[in-house]
């Protein structure tokens, strides 16, 4: 079932049917913070957020889910889409980096052995597939002992200390409670975010080329 947490703005946004927009994890703190802003402008339409993996959502959308706008951490999930795409821009470059307990000390890949609890993303998820690329840059096999299906688990996991070590996006590695940033991946290992318009409407294509310019500017992108 498609859960959403709605975002609204205050006033009569009247009885107009919400724009729907899936977000993957990665992209949880950017939304949350540029939709209201966004709804205020864009025609007078709410706008209903809902949060997940990218697989999930894609899922969601490939199964008949209401979805005007889906955003996703990388192309090959963009690519993965069944229903008709009207337009897709990148709003993000996904950086990955290891996050720690704090008392965990490493410097490299190699010092992730088998006293640590090591969490990943599972590779048929965007970020998964960036971890799998940074073991293969580093010519590292590295243990893992969880797959988890989206990064904030991850991160939730190592700031709850069910784990001593997990990978994440650099943008999930802000605002950490209980973690530190213990490595970071060559600058080659990237991959990016990729907003996508699934429906041709007007107050649906000027919401999406709002949260687009909004979001990019956010996560540091040219306009």
């Amino acid at each position: 079932m498609l859960m959403l947490s709605a975002v609204s703005a205050c006033g009569s946004a009247g009885d107009q049917d919400p724009i729907v927009v899936s977000v993957a994890s990665s992209q949880t703190d950017v939304f949350e913070t540029i939709t209201p802003m966004v709804e205020a402008t864009a025609g007078g339409r709410p706008i209903d957020l809902n949060f997940g993996g990218s697989t999930t959502l894609i899922n969601q959308v490939n199964t008949g889910a209401p979805v005007d706008i889906i955003i996703v951490a990388d192309q090959i999930a963009a690519d993965a889409i069944d229903s008709t795409v009207n337009d897709q821009v990148v709003v993000a470059d996904n950086h990955l980096v290891a996050i720690a307990s704090p008392d965990v000390s490493v410097d490299e890949l190699a010092d992730l052995d088998d006293e640590l609890i090591v969490i990943a993303c599972d590779p048929s998820v965007p970020c998964g597939r960036l971890t799998e690329a940074w073991f293969d840059e580093a010519q590292t096999t590295v243990e893992i002992d969880s797959l988890e299906q989206n990064v904030r688990q991850v991160r939730a996991r190592v700031e709850s200390g069910e784990a001593d070590v997990g990978f994440v996006y650099e943008a999930d590695a802000q605002d950490l409670d209980r973690a530190v940033v213990a490595l970071t991946a060559p600058p080659e290992v990237m991959s990016q975010s990729i907003a996508v318009r699934l429906t041709d409407d007007d107050a649906v294509a000027e919401a999406f080329t709002q949260l687009v310019a909004a979001a990019r500017s956010a996560n540091g992108l040219h306009p």
